[in-house]
């Protein structure tokens, strides 16, 4: 497949070198010359043609805000994706950026209305992630010692509570919006999302990883709140509540890579 797509979009994939992959896709930088663009770029493949749709439409709506990468071409059949490269591609990891950059990133994203695309609704989205990790938790030895199945069960309740709430502001949301998943651009680019899982809801969904990531001690979490909730739709009140929801699975996450 990439060899079919190489030569449709004038590409040089740089073979054996992946930028990355995971469960749902592979990408490859590449060199593109086909004159609508000459430079360096990634080609991602998704075996699920649908997550491929589905983040190629969500890119689109979010192309001139800044705050995605640009996509040259795709091709809805296959699941291909190619996107401008950023930087060499590294994510900022746990080396996390000044918050003001984040609200910025926080700010572009959620500048797109909710009804820009046709994005499943928020709920969805909870259920997914707490099925999914859940799974996880119980097949980790480290994540069950140290995250009780009440502690999971809880978050997931309060989280499913929040996103039904009907009172709450709706944005186009990344869904998944953790360190690993933004690259940085650099002064100009400035903080850049990949790998969305779009969904329709409340702002301050998107903030949550960056209140709670490395191991924040509780100064450290409330300084966080208060430094993002200008952008994480106002309300230190709501963002502290998605945070205390999801502080389990985020929890068990720490104890599947540290043992």
């Amino acid at each position: 497949m990439v060899e079919a797509l190489a030569a449709r979009w004038s590409l040089t994939p740089v073979m054996g070198a992946p930028v990355g992959g995971g469960g749902t896709s592979l990408v490859v930088r590449c060199g593109v010359g086909n004159g609508a663009f000459e430079g360096v770029a990634v080609l991602k493949l998704t075996p699920d043609p649908a997550l491929a749709v589905a983040e190629a439409d969500a890119l689109a709506a979010w192309a001139g805000t800044g705050a995605v990468p640009s996509v040259l071409a795709r091709d809805d059949g296959v699941g291909a994706l190619l996107m401008e490269a950023i930087g060499d591609g590294t994510t900022v990891g746990r080396a996390l950026p000044d918050p003001a950059r984040i609200g910025a990133l926080l700010g572009r994203l959620h500048s797109v209305p909710a009804d820009a695309i046709d994005a499943p609704p928020l709920a969805e989205r909870v259920a997914f992630v707490f099925d999914l990790w859940e799974r996880r938790r119980s097949a980790s030895a480290a994540a069950r010692a140290r995250v009780p199945r009440e502690a999971m069960a809880r978050g997931r309740a309060q989280a499913e509570a929040l996103a039904r709430d009907t009172g709450a502001a709706r944005v186009l949301l990344h869904g998944d919006l953790h360190p690993g998943n933004v690259i940085d651009g650099g002064p100009a680019g400035g903080l850049v999302a990949i790998d969305p899982r779009a969904c329709i809801g409340e702002p301050a969904f998107d903030a949550i990883d960056w209140v709670l990531s490395g191991e924040p001690d509780e100064g450290q979490t409330a300084q966080r709140i208060t430094a993002l909730v200008p952008f994480a739709g106002g309300s230190a009140d709501r963002l502290h509540a998605w945070c205390s929801a999801f502080a389990p699975m985020i929890e068990a996450s720490r104890a599947i890579r540290t043992g």
